[in-house]
């Protein structure tokens, strides 16, 4: 790919930013009323904040045919790991949703980006072969 290590920098830089705002104590719930009763805004932000998250993943890698499956539970394991630690920070709280949230918005970035990748591999192999012709 054209911008693979800058795409690859933005990856950690955002990887970093996830894990120090996962563990930073005492940030407060984000909470709005919707006709009278409580909406958490924030699983919305876990959702999008890992699809972006996944989404860099994709396209820092040199090889877009198969993600490796060491590679896909290390960010599993990195989206349960920014969630599970919040049991042992002042203010945060473990949330299960939050961590569906987390793996849910991963795997949605992760695969739409793949689908977009191959699909423009593809689209170059079919120009490629007509140019052959």
């Amino acid at each position: 790919m054209k911008y693979q290590k800058v795409f690859r920098i933005f990856f950690w830089v955002w990887s970093t930013i996830v894990f120090v705002l996962s563990v930073w104590p005492n940030t407060p719930k984000q909470e709005i009323r919707v006709f009278g009763s409580p909406f958490r805004i924030d699983y919305y932000e876990h959702f999008f904040v890992f699809a972006f998250l996944g989404v860099l993943f994709i396209l820092q890698r040199k090889q877009i045919i198969r993600p490796d499956v060491i590679i896909v539970l290390a960010l599993l394991g990195f989206a349960i790991l920014t969630e599970s630690l919040q049991l042992f920070i002042p203010g945060r709280f473990f949330n299960p949703y939050d961590l569906a949230y987390n793996i849910l918005g991963l795997m949605a970035g992760g695969y739409l980006m793949y689908l977009m990748v191959l699909k423009k591999m593809k689209l170059k192999e079919i120009n490629n072969y007509k140019n052959q012709l």
